[in-house]
Order: structure tokens, then sequence, then C-alpha cells
């Protein structure tokens, strides 16, 4: 089974425990965008047989992350505007001579870049990859083992980025195909996911909670309709009784 950590970029950056990250949160609506992605390809590939950790930008702080040999690390982010040029992503990698797993860590993004950009319809411009993305700062805290990519999705503040990142299951299918690719797994069309769900459910078991309410209630006050009319009955006895006496003692006068 292939360990996978997805991070979640910006996420929480702010709590951060090296304070010179804490400005870093990225362009308007990454981190909600990020999070979003994020948390639905997780579910995704735990489908398709990967053991999964999600995390956020904090994981340079989690001796859980740092201290464990991975598969993959990938960091997902929604790049900056770049002047309005039509928005635009890429796929990058850490700088060779640093990444003693380089070999992989570009065979795993290789495999990304192939399958994201076609099935999203965001722009690839590789020519994008820049000091930021080949030194991000998680790559030194990771085992040497460690493959690492980095995805910038699209531009969160681009018009036409930004409709196909609020999609998220059209995003999250690019993504989760092009990690299938890299290790040989099958993948199949993903289903949506109901966004209503659970709300869906958690109504159902409210609504079953009224009907068995109802039916106790109409019990309940059939029990108390019975017990007034044996009352009723109870009492026209009694006064029967009573008027019977009542005769027969005058009759006996």
């Amino acid at each position: 089974m292939k360990k996978i950590c997805i991070q979640s970029g910006h996420t929480s950056i702010k709590y951060n425990c090296d304070i010179t990250l804490r400005s870093g949160t990225g362009a308007p609506n990454e981190e909600k965008n990020n999070f979003r992605i994020v948390s639905r390809l997780c579910e995704i590939l735990r489908t398709k047989g990967f053991e999964v950790v999600q995390t956020d930008a904090n994981a340079n702080c989690d001796s859980n992350i740092t201290n464990k040999d991975w598969d993959l690390l990938l960091s997902c982010h929604c790049d900056a505007n770049y002047a309005g040029d039509q928005g635009g992503g890429f796929v990058d990698f850490p700088e060779p001579s640093t990444d003693d797993a380089t070999a992989e860590s570009q065979r795993i993004a290789k495999a990304i870049e192939s399958e994201y950009f076609k099935n999203t319809g965001i722009r690839n411009v590789p020519s994008r990859s820049n000091v930021n993305t080949r030194y991000y700062y998680m790559w030194q805290y990771l085992s040497a083992k460690t493959p690492c990519v980095i995805l910038e999705m699209g531009e969160s503040i681009d018009p036409h980025d930004s409709v196909i990142l609020a999609d998220t299951e059209r995003v999250v299918n690019g993504i989760a195909r092009g990690i299938c690719r890299a290790f040989n797994v099958s993948f199949d069309v993903i289903p949506p996911v109901d966004p209503c769900a659970n709300i869906k459910q958690e109504l159902e078991v409210v609504k079953q909670g009224l009907v068995k309410a109802k039916s106790d209630l109409i019990a309940l006050q059939t029990k108390t309709e019975q017990q007034l009319a044996d009352k009723d009955k109870l009492c026209l006895q009694k006064i029967q009784d009573n008027k019977q006496k009542i005769i027969t003692y005058v009759n006996n006068l």
C-alpha cells in the first residue's frame, strides 16, 4: 500500500511554529480552495487503496509527518495571479541538487502533469517554476527518501480558473488520475459527491424520530381515552348502584 501525504497549502499557516512563515496566507480564496479540494482528494485516493494522510501548512511542525518516509508528499496550491495573463498552473519538484529522491519526485510530477491539465482545462505553464516552488519550505523538513511534488492547480482569482477550481470533482479527478498513473493504479470515473448527503442523512434520522414520536403520541392518546372511558363507566356504575340503593331505602320506609 502506497503511503501518501497531501498538504493543503497555506491552511492555518498563521499558527506555524516558524514565525517567519505565518504571513504566508496565499492569494485571495486560495486557502479555502486548497482545503476543499485536498479534503475530497484524500477521500478519493483512499477508495483507490492508498494510505493517505491529510495535513495543513503546519506539517513542518508535525513529527508524524517529518519523521516518516512517504511514497509521495504532494502540496496543493492555487497560484497567485500573474498579471491576469489567462490563468494557468504548473507542477514542480524540489531543486534536484537538494533532493535525494529527485528521480522519483520528477517521475511523479510528470505523471500528475500529464493528467491534470488535460482533464481540468487549466493552462499548463511550466515556465512559472520559481525559487518559491523549487525551494518550497516543506522540502527541507521531509525524509531523504520522500519524493516531493507541488501542484499549482490554477489561479484562484483568475475569472477562468476560479470557475474550474470551484468544480471540486473536476479538479480532484485530474489530480487523482495523475497520482494513480504514477503508481500504476487503475482509475475509474469518480461518482459525483452529493454535498448535501450528510444533511439529508441527518434529516432522515430526525424524520424517523418524528414518525416514532407521532406513533407514541397516538398510542398514548388511545390509552388515555380508554382509561377515561373506563373511569366514566365506573362512575356511571357507581351512580346507578347508589341510585338503586336510594330507591330500595325509600321503598322500605
